[in-house]
């Protein structure tokens, strides 16, 4: 049975749309690292009540979307492209989590301890639904062959260990008697996703070594590799810096050889992620030579950096390691302006879309007096 097109619901709202608050998100974010002068803390919040609004409204969308045709949910599932960027959902999500730790303190004048449990306990639910329900239909609803590995595998199977590092970044905000549930709960979500991610890239790797680049309509899709390493980076460090030994009965050494795990399971992450990083740019100015025609893929440019960035800070800041700080905050810099293009873009084009459907409906109004 057909479904009847309602004229104030979109035909359809791609998972794809939620890039966008994974990025302003992370941004937000990232501001609040970058300095404490009183205008870049206000930038901050300002991301941060955009990222609440957008992330609100797509969600709000494709709810209404999914009132009206059940089916959508199915059909994105079943769709090899749309299928992977439901990884998006819980990623942007965590950036508000993430954000409202940082900022919600500030504006209260005391920690929401119970909203921010209960909002991470959700982020973490929806990356467990990500990472089992998109595989699942990769593996049984796909199919393909190896020319087509791609970066994208990593979206489903990155929000696990998102929601480990935000886990992380909330534990020393929480009193005694949630930390060593957030922190167990972190770890197992670590578990989830990075081994799977570095499978994944050892497969992007082979694939762009056997069969080139990606499309240069894909430009900004290898910054997607270093999502999971910066990820990586920053939950170990984050987990290793708020470890309690007194949690597992554990003498006095457990907390050095967690810090130890920390810092050197947190640096090859992190120079894991530079090599990707410096691979990226390399590759992205390359395609954006051949096409720099803007589309929604170019957010990509934007979470895989932040949570990077947000990795150097946490190493130069937990061990002291002066270095770390200084290249995040250039990193910091490289992403605020790069959102700030990625947005501008996305703004001209959903105005343009906008005006779009608007002389569409004049037209079918015209044709319809016409026809009366």
């Amino acid at each position: 049975m057909e479904v009847m097109k309602h004229p104030r619901i979109p035909t359809r709202i791609p998972p794809a749309l939620f890039t966008a608050t994974m990025g302003t998100g992370i941004t937000s974010v990232v501001a609040a690292h970058l300095s404490n002068a009183t205008p870049v803390r206000w930038l901050g919040m300002a991301l941060f009540a955009l990222n609440a609004i957008l992330f609100a409204a797509l969600a709000g969308l494709y709810g209404l979307r999914l009132r009206h045709d059940p089916r959508q949910l199915v059909r994105d599932l079943e769709h090899p492209r749309d299928a992977l960027f439901f990884g998006a959902v819980p990623m942007g999500f965590a950036t508000l989590v993430n954000a409202s730790a940082v900022y919600l303190p500030r504006l209260l004048h005391h920690v929401p301890v119970i909203g921010l449990t209960t909002a991470w306990g959700i982020d973490v639910a929806l990356a467990a639904i990500s990472g089992l329900a998109v595989p699942y239909y990769m593996f049984t609803r796909h199919s393909g062959h190896s020319a087509e590995v791609s970066v994208f595998w990593l979206l489903p199977l990155v929000p696990a260990e998102v929601a480990a590092a935000s886990g992380g970044l909330l534990l020393g905000l929480l009193p005694p008697g949630y930390r060593e549930a957030v922190w167990v709960i972190s770890l197992v979500s670590f578990s989830l996703s990075v081994p799977i991610a570095l499978s994944v890239l050892a497969l992007v790797f082979q694939r762009f070594a056997l069969h080139g680049l990606p499309p240069n309509t894909q430009a900004a899709s290898a910054n997607i590799a270093i999502g999971p390493l910066g990820t990586g980076s920053l939950a170990l460090v984050e987990l290793a810096r708020a470890f309690d030994p007194a949690w597992f009965h554990a003498g006095p050494g457990a907390h050095a050889a967690a810090v130890l795990l920390g810092v050197v399971g947190g640096l090859i992450l992190w120079g894991y992620g530079l090599w990707w990083w410096i691979l990226a740019l390399m590759a992205a100015a390359r395609l954006f030579a051949q096409n720099h025609r803007f589309d929604v893929g170019w957010w990509g440019l934007t979470f895989p950096l932040g949570v990077f960035t947000l990795a150097g800070y946490a190493i130069g800041a937990f061990y002291s390691i002066g270095a770390f700080t200084i290249i995040a905050m250039v990193q910091s810099a490289i992403l605020v302006a790069t959102w700030a293009v990625v947005a501008a873009h996305s703004a001209a084009q959903l105005a343009a879309a906008v005006r779009r459907r608007s002389a569409t409906a004049q037209r079918a109004q015209l044709e319809l007096a016409e026809t009366a």
